[in-house]
């Protein structure tokens, strides 16, 4: 790839991503039990707490891209079969035993139906449930009322649906853009405007009455989020980040991460 001199930098396990996944997870459980367990205190508990499933796809776009980047500059190219491999192999793993889990659920108990545990397999599986939710195939419907549809409990599957999704397109996307030769800054530059239209294309939709939940779990109109942490992921293989003084760093981005839980707890 042109302008890919400078060796790859090791990833490795960072600690403050891991602590930056703690506040997405805490974000979310807030929202859910105001939601769920303490109606009384849902105007205030963290009551846009999904922001917590962004900054989860900002994450995954960066993880994602920096392992594909470090890989095409350690080969020489990016092996989607070996990429789709290692997806499967950490995704699936606890989606089975979710399913398992309530497979047996319903098999001993009368809370879920077992046709409907297995309906509900099959978006799950091929990582379609928000699809589903969209009215795509399955209707939105609680199963504990006795109607048919989806298994609420696997509902919350849409999210990973859509990073699974974001996968294959990205890895594509990726794969492609690095046989054609295009160095990192003109990929970042790309990448950038798709953000751009698809906050457009979205604030558009919305103003001509899309409804928000339909906005919410759709994929396209999710995908810029994970692509903003792909163009981060780019500037951290580039080096250009480096090149930035860490003092800086540091400061705005913990003025950022402070702006976020905030705005978590007072919009909606």
């Amino acid at each position: 790839m042109p302008g890919s001199e400078r060796p790859a930098p090791a990833l490795g396990r960072w600690p403050a991503l891991d602590g930056i996944r703690g506040i997405a997870i805490v974000l979310v459980v807030l929202v859910h039990s105001g939601n769920s367990l303490w109606p009384a205190a849902s105007s205030w508990l963290a009551k846009n707490g999904p922001l917590g499933v962004h900054l989860f796809f900002v994450l995954s776009g960066f993880l994602i891209t920096t392992l594909l980047l470090t890989e095409h500059r350690r080969t020489g190219g990016i092996r989607l079969g070996d990429f789709a491999a290692r997806r499967a192999r950490r995704l699936l793993p606890a989606v089975l035993a979710l399913l398992g889990v309530m497979g047996v659920v319903a098999a001993l108990g009368d809370r879920l139906r077992v046709a409907t545990v297995a309906s509900s397999a099959i978006y799950v599986l091929t990582f379609t449930s928000n699809w589903a939710m969209r009215g795509h195939s399955l209707p939105f419907v609680n199963d504990l009322t006795g109607g048919g549809g989806m298994v609420t409990e696997v509902i919350h599957t849409w999210s990973l649906a859509i990073e699974a999704q974001f996968y294959a397109v990205w890895a594509v996307a990726l794969w492609a853009a690095t046989r054609a030769g295009w160095s990192l800054r003109r990929i970042a530059v790309a990448t950038t405007a798709v953000v751009v239209v698809i906050a457009v294309a979205r604030a558009v939709a919305y103003a001509r009455g899309t409804p928000w939940l339909t906005l919410y779990i759709t994929t396209w109109s999710r995908l810029d989020a994970p692509l903003v942490g792909s163009v981060v992921a780019i500037a951290f293989v580039a080096g250009w980040l480096g090149r930035l003084d860490r003092r800086w760093l540091v400061a705005v981005g913990s003025l950022g991460l402070a702006a976020f839980v905030a705005v978590a707890f007072v919009t909606n």
